[in-house]
């Protein structure tokens, strides 16, 4: 083709792309307790803030109201930890004085023939790595090389399972024997854990205030009128937090009203949308409902799908992870949901009546003294209060535990899940319908219109209409770009093949600068003839 064309976009201006490393801090202007307050993060942002530096400190206090000076929540709980999660058992073997860490830097678990000592987590040591594999021959190895525990605890995680975790003498005894008397070695204990479960050891204790050996869990709060500096508090004080990570954006929901089995609805999905719909709280089950149209009563498929089980919260905030209960020789197969009796956890039939115990966000917990199954007492406590009792802490127990009376076994929001979110998202909530999945037919999750948006479990070859679901950042927003261009007088730039031409070079433009992904251009006519209209010349003298 003759032509020559000359395209003269000013790309900077209009697709412009800022990043940066940095975290975003958002500080939260309302009284909650630590727990209220993760959840609030988790729920709008990503999580209470992380801390990893002086540089993060820093702009941490800037995000503050420069007018307040009280006590202000991040993402630190104080307590000796794990690195599976786990709170530190009632097992320990600190050599006599330790530990003894100071306020600047976490200090982490170091083991040796004599016991266990405390030291900056930025020291090198030799570190024991714990195999769970089923195949594998031993279950502690001794790595001899000198690593930080960050660097120990990663290398660890991507060779093995984790650092090693010592419970009980029995541990202690097999970790000497691969360590031998005379070596130090990091091991799977580090003091504080962060809520987003990061393993930062940056610290800015004020003097005297670095956890010490003890399971006891308080919560870390930065005083302002202290330069920042950080403080240990008892978790359910109402304090002003910060949060960090962007805002998470809501997902959009699209109701198609063509039928088709499961599978085809999440390749439908897949290809056009982001997936099949997830849906993760009560509030997401109302923005579903007013996606689907008017008249429509029948079942419609969402995302989720029968997989393997783990344990989970009725709310569907956090899955059962940093803390648990269970009675010595629970869970024991009895059954897929949980009461507390004295203080303790047992798995048993959610069939079975049996008080329970509500959560109210803002007031706490409640105990409902009227005997109902396990999926009833969760519908009561969602159309009453907010959800059954989520208990993640060992305050958490207690103050649950002080509500009934001993003896007393109360329903607990804590159940055995065996599905699975067609996005892989990990948050346990669900909303059967009564006698639901158990009484189902199938292993795929459907929406009943009929039953208030209830879900059952349905025959995956069964087919129904069924909603989409996209993120609202990654919604397409259409932007008009006016593009001059010039050429040399012999060519139609309106020839279908040119026009063709220009759109392939400003991809090409755009992908050298990172900006084509996700993007499809357009011509857009003017007046619905011709995109391009010639520009007269101006006359000089």
């Amino acid at each position: 083709m003759d032509w020559n064309v000359l395209l003269l976009l000013m790309l900077s201006a209009t697709f412009g792309i800022s990043s940066s490393d940095l975290q975003q801090f958002y500080y939260v202007n309302e009284r909650k307790s630590w727990l209220e307050a993760q959840s609030y993060c988790r729920a709008t942002y990503i999580d209470l803030a992380t801390v990893g530096s002086m540089e993060d400190m820093n702009r941490l206090k800037a995000a503050v109201d420069p007018a307040y000076t009280g006590a202000v929540w991040i993402g630190l709980k104080r307590y000796w930890v794990l690195s599976t999660g786990e709170n530190i058992s009632a097992y320990n073997n600190w050599v006599p004085g330790q530990p003894n860490e100071g306020n600047v830097e976490a200090a982490c678990g170091v083991y040796s023939s004599q016991g266990w000592n405390d030291s900056y987590c930025s020291t090198k040591f030799y570190f024991v790595c714990f195999d769970g594999r089923a195949s594998a021959t031993d279950t502690f190895i001794l790595l001899s090389s000198n690593m930080t525990w960050t660097q120990a605890q990663t290398y660890c995680s991507q060779h093995y399972t984790n650092l090693a975790s010592i419970h009980n003498a029995q541990e202690q005894q097999q970790v000497l024997n691969v360590v031998g008397n005379n070596t130090s070695a990091w091991f799977g204990l580090i003091s504080g854990q962060w809520s987003d479960k990061g393993f930062s050891p940056f610290r800015y204790w004020a003097n005297g205030q670095a956890p010490e050996s003890t399971s006891t869990e308080k919560c870390a709060a930065m005083m302002m009128s202290n330069s920042g500096k950080w403080t240990q508090s008892q978790c359910d004080l109402q304090n002003p937090f910060v949060c960090y990570g962007g805002l998470k954006f809501a997902r959009i929901y699209y109701f198609i009203r063509d039928s088709k089995t499961w599978t085809e609805a999440q390749t439908y999905c897949r290809k056009r949308f982001t997936d099949l719909a997830t849906v993760d709280s009560v509030k997401e089950v109302s923005r579903l409902l007013k996606a689907v149209d008017v008249g429509y009563s029948g079942s419609l498929w969402i995302g989720l799908t029968k997989a393997g089980q783990h344990w989970g919260w009725s709310r569907g905030d956090e899955l059962l992870s940093n803390f648990s209960n269970w009675d010595a020789g629970r869970p024991n197969g009895n059954g897929q949901c949980v009461f507390t009796v004295d203080g303790v956890w047992r798995d048993y039939d959610c069939t079975v009546a049996l008080y329970f115990v509500c959560y109210y966000e803002g007031t706490g917990y409640i105990l409902v003294e009227t005997s109902k199954n396990w999926y009833d007492a969760q519908s009561y406590c969602r159309t009453t209060y907010t959800d059954l009792a989520s208990i993640r802490s060992p305050w958490e127990q207690k103050q649950v535990t002080d509500l009934v009376v001993k003896g007393v076994s109360v329903w607990v929001g804590l159940f055995l899940d065996t599905w699975q979110w067609s996005d892989q998202w990990s948050l346990s909530f669900r909303n059967w319908a009564s006698g639901q999945p158990s009484s189902g037919t199938g292993s795929c999750s459907a929406v009943v219109m009929g039953d208030s948006g209830k879900w059952t479990a349905d025959n995956c070859n069964w087919q129904y209409p069924f909603i989409c679901y996209i993120e609202e950042d990654r919604v397409k927003k259409k932007q008009t770009v006016k593009v001059t261009v010039s050429s040399n007088g012999k060519t139609d730039l309106n020839d279908p093949f040119v026009k063709a031409a220009l759109l392939n070079e400003i991809e090409k433009q755009l992908k050298r600068q990172g900006m084509a992904n996700n993007t499809k251009l357009s011509w857009r006519p003017k007046n619905n003839t011709k995109v391009f209209t010639l520009k007269p010349k101006k006359v000089t003298d």
